[in-house]
């Protein structure tokens, strides 16, 4: 599947999935780019709201951490997407990432 959005997106396997550390709770990163994290979230929807300020760690599976500090963007089912108030790097996070999901599930990009 082609990724034609503005900024590269990567999409996890759920097995391969970051955690979004905000306060005590965990939550799964669905997907990530520069510009948004998509995580799962669980909890009553009345909790957050669009524009709510989010502050959290983002935990990668090599253990690499970045804090992630943005805005409540967008409200689904059970997914919210975050608008970083900094870009996620790229070259630091993203490619690195894309590499890791790549090399430990080649067949996912087909699967798609």
């Amino acid at each position: 599947m082609e990724n034609k959005r503005r900024f590269y997106r990567i999409e996890y396997p759920t097995d391969a999935r970051p955690k979004l550390r905000i306060k005590k709770k965990s939550y799964e990163v669905i997907d990530i780019s520069e510009e948004g994290v998509k995580f799962c979230y669980n909890e009553p929807a009345e909790e957050m709201h669009i524009g709510d300020k989010i502050k959290g760690e983002i935990v990668f599976r090599n253990n690499q951490s970045i804090r992630l500090e943005g805005r409540v963007m967008r409200l689904l089912k059970k997914n919210i997407i975050v608008k970083p108030k900094k870009s996620i790097p790229y070259e630091e996070v993203i490619i690195k990432e894309e590499i890791y999901v790549l090399k430990n599930y080649p067949l996912l990009k087909y699967a798609i």
